[in-house]
């Protein structure tokens, strides 16, 4: 049927999105890109589409880390940077290009992109509840591995509010580098002493 749809109406971004999914579900991870590339392009304002454009090429990568053991996230890296390109407006663009450069260790480059996710986060209609206390702590811990603990201590002491209810894998990472960030300072103290 999806076939048929597409031979019919090849632009139909229904249909390519559905097939992108169908492919993502049976495992055929480049074909799903190719699909979602597609549809994030023809619809440069269809979030979900580059929503889903990061997701699977996040996908692809660690598909592939299962096979080589190396994970060079040259393929999230260019997705992410393609979502930006067609959202540049939309935070959630530049969180997940600072994901991957996090991921890598680019601390410099991660800082960059959260920071400008924050500035763009605080701009969003009324119902949006972005997690920018979140991305705060994502600052934090850039500005921790990049040796700066007052830059840290300070981006921590001015949270936005916290969001009613975390996902958990934001409760989670803001455990984690409050964690980071109290071991941290008890080791700079230690030194004082």
């Amino acid at each position: 049927m999806l076939k048929e749809s597409l031979q019919r109406e090849p632009a139909s971004v229904p249909a390519r999105t559905e097939l992108a999914k169908l492919f993502r579900d049976r495992g055929e991870l480049r074909a799903a890109l190719a699909e979602t590339r597609q549809v994030a392009q023809q619809m440069p304002n269809f979030f979900p589409a580059q929503q889903m454009l990061y997701e699977i090429a996040f996908a692809v990568e660690a598909q592939e880390l299962s096979f080589t053991g190396n994970r060079p996230f040259t393929i999230s890296v260019a997705a992410a940077r393609e979502c930006m390109r067609l959202a540049p407006d939309r935070y959630v663009s530049h969180v997940n290009v600072g994901v991957v450069h996090y991921n890598r260790r680019d601390w410099s480059a991660a800082e960059a992109c959260y920071t400008r996710a924050i500035e763009l986060a605080r701009k969003v209609r009324p119902g949006e509840n972005p997690p920018i206390g979140v991305y705060q702590h994502v600052v934090a811990s850039c500005r921790l591995h990049q040796g700066d603990l007052e830059g840290a201590r300070k981006c921590l002491a001015d949270l936005a509010p916290p969001p009613a209810a975390l996902k958990p894998d934001h409760a989670r990472l803001v455990k984690k580098i409050r964690l980071e960030l109290a071991l941290a300072l008890e080791r700079a103290q230690e030194k004082k002493k």
